[in-house]
């Protein structure tokens, strides 16, 4: 009993765990809806300096 009870978990947990990988289907997304005017001006090489938990970025 107890192996069934197992297999039965493990059962929902994989059929889970595949609902999750083909959750998004990309050929429904808008094309235009992830542009957005500022992003695109924000491209570009970035330097960060400063400190980020106490040590130097340079």
């Amino acid at each position: 009993m107890k192996q069934f009870i197992n297999i039965t978990i493990l059962t929902f947990v994989l059929a889970f765990i595949n609902s999750i990988a083909y959750g998004q289907d990309t050929t429904k997304c808008k094309s235009n809806y992830f542009n957005d005017t500022l992003l695109d001006k924000l491209t570009g090489n970035w330097t960060a300096t400063g400190n980020v938990g106490g040590d130097k970025v340079f």
